[in-house]
């Protein structure tokens, strides 16, 4: 959450979006279970949604990957869990629709 809340501000940019980072503090400041709960606030799921891109892309000075290949292998590691997620989110979205 670190990395997304300082590069939230310049890669905001090209989103139509409303997070308040004071809505979102720094991740020491949560206990890990509450850190899953993050994806159910509107301003942390918009601060990762339109940081993801840097997120999966941001190298050290080594040129390895910081976050991406730990979050592909939760991924691959949780897929049904992911998939029931999407599921889940896509359902909220259309439900107004229905």
């Amino acid at each position: 959450m670190n990395f997304s809340r300082k590069e939230y501000e310049k890669e905001k940019q090209t989103y139509h979006v409303s997070a308040d980072l004071k809505n979102v503090l720094s991740s020491e400041n949560y206990k890990d279970r509450e850190l899953v709960e993050l994806f159910n606030l509107n301003d942390a799921r918009q601060v990762l949604h339109v940081t993801y891109g840097r997120v999966l892309t941001e190298k050290d000075e080594n040129g390895n990957f910081i976050f991406r290949d730990k979050i592909y292998e939760c991924l691959k590691r949780n897929e049904q869990v992911h998939y029931d997620f999407l599921i889940k989110h896509f359902e909220n979205h259309l439900e107004p629709f229905n």
